[in-house]
């Protein structure tokens, strides 16, 4: 996730983890850890009990690595949850919960292997929740168990989301200690009117180009980066400026193998506003860097990145653009 989404997700899970704190049959039997997935996948927190748990800032970060995620899921399940024999009883199938808004930007098709893992025996219940509308859901169908739409990511929308969340691991910590437990997972039949099951028969999406793009950029008044997010314009065929995010210096991404094609300027409709100093305008310099420049551009200006002076002059012809890992 990224942008405003990112902090009401973080401010959901501190709540999430604060209520069941407060839940003694939860202190007993539910233990908790956090992957998150960007330009790759990372464990933040091995599966720990509620009061271990401190939950992290949450930044943004480029990329949606489903697919070492659900590698990385698969071989943290094998590792950290104990299963029964014929002579002690094991640990309770995992419930797993994946929360996206967008596509995946790995090679999804490697970690199949780890999914019928997952499935063939199943050793965990698997719910994706697809946050907005330009997650592919017919993807998402093949991959998990049951399929979520939360239509809305407004704060009030994630906080319903993190509120259902609660309840659901709240009912499966009583029916663990019942002896009640459901085989089939938590029990959708008291979902929040902002969450819709998605269908088995959901179709994938035909149309494969890309639903958001991402750019990074620096800004050249007080040289931090930041991302440049853009959505596309099916029936115009080119991508929309939505919002730039500042990132922190650790927030650029850590995967330096992955990249994502680069694209056209043509299909890009002009730069996303600077978040530091407010810059409409953007430049590119021959080093690759892009930055933000004011309006009406300078004769010449230095680059943020390689610190050249360049002149300034602007091109009415085409040039690529290297995609960060949005």
């Amino acid at each position: 996730m990224i942008g405003d989404g990112i902090r009401d997700v973080e401010n959901g899970l501190n709540e999430f983890l604060s209520t069941l704190r407060k839940d003694p049959r939860c202190l007993e039997s539910v233990w908790i850890s956090i992957i998150t997935f960007n330009s790759n996948a990372k464990q933040l927190i091995p599966l720990s009990e509620l009061t271990d748990i401190n939950i992290p800032s949450l930044g943004v970060q480029p990329g949606t690595a489903m697919g070492a995620a659900y590698q990385l899921l698969t071989q943290c399940i094998h590792n950290e949850v104990s299963r029964g024999t014929p002579h002690q009883k094991g640990d309770w199938r995992p419930l797993v919960f994946v929360i996206t808004d967008g596509q995946p930007t790995d090679d999804f098709s490697k970690s199949t292997a780890a999914i019928n893992s997952l499935t063939n025996p199943r050793v965990a219940n698997v719910y994706a929740i697809g946050c907005g509308e330009d997650v592919d859901f017919g993807q998402l169908n093949e991959i998990s168990d049951i399929v979520l739409k939360l239509d809305s990511l407004d704060p009030d929308g994630i906080r319903k989301l993190f509120v259902w969340l609660t309840a659901s691991v709240q009912t499966a910590s009583i029916e663990v200690q019942s002896t009640e437990a459901s085989p089939d997972g938590i029990n959708l039949s008291k979902l929040p009117a902002e969450l819709v099951k998605v269908e088995k028969s959901a179709p994938r999406r035909t149309d494969q180009r890309p639903r958001q793009v991402f750019v990074k950029a620096t800004c050249s008044v007080k040289q931090k980066p930041y991302l440049m997010r853009y959505k596309l314009v099916p029936e115009a065929g080119y991508y929309q400026p939505v919002k730039s995010h500042p990132l922190k210096d650790d927030q650029q991404g850590e995967s330096q193998s992955f990249q994502l094609p680069p694209i056209s300027s043509d299909l890009l409709a002009g730069p996303a506003q600077c978040p530091y100093c407010g810059n409409n305008g953007g430049g590119v310099c021959t080093c690759g860097q892009i930055f933000c420049v004011e309006s009406p551009p300078p004769a010449s200006m230095e680059c943020p990145g390689c610190h050249q002076n360049i002149p300034f002059s602007p091109d009415s012809g085409s040039f690529t653009i290297q995609q960060s890992e949005g």
